[in-house]
């Protein structure tokens, strides 16, 4: 029997949040799979993982040192593969580049990225037009 993959059934607005706090404090693990979102307000990441249902723990990032942060990890594929189709990357924080977010979807994802980051430094987010009729 073949592994049957998991839906996290987030779509619309908290998709595009979600997009946009990876951007801001997340990262996509280079093995295809894993997305981390990182921060130092483990009430947050609760909150986090009670509205969009996520059963994963919350774990400690950077135990003992003074950088120490919370952080919950997302496995399913079907969702790391979104964010790589608007343009996300693993080690984004390298070679972030222009991210394609439709217009009715950026003030969602511009919160999340806020919410993510607490500030927007540089970057290139693309919004998507939509067709003239041309």
């Amino acid at each position: 029997m073949a592994n049957r993959r998991k839906e996290l059934n987030i779509t619309g607005p908290n998709l595009w949040y979600l997009v946009g706090l990876i951007t801001g404090d997340g990262c996509l693990s280079s093995d295809g799979r894993h997305v981390d979102i990182t921060s130092k307000d483990k009430e947050f990441l609760k909150g986090l993982r009670d509205n969009f249902r996520l059963v994963n723990k919350i774990g400690i990032k950077n135990k003992g040192t003074h950088k120490q942060a919370f952080r919950i990890q997302i496995s399913n594929k079907n969702f790391y593969e979104f964010p790589l189709s608007v343009g996300l990357l693993p080690n984004k924080s390298l070679i972030v580049g222009s991210l394609e977010v439709p217009r009715e979807r950026f003030v969602d994802f511009l919160r999340g990225l806020i919410d993510g980051d607490g500030c927007i430094r540089a970057g290139r987010i693309q919004i998507i037009r939509e067709n003239s009729g041309a």
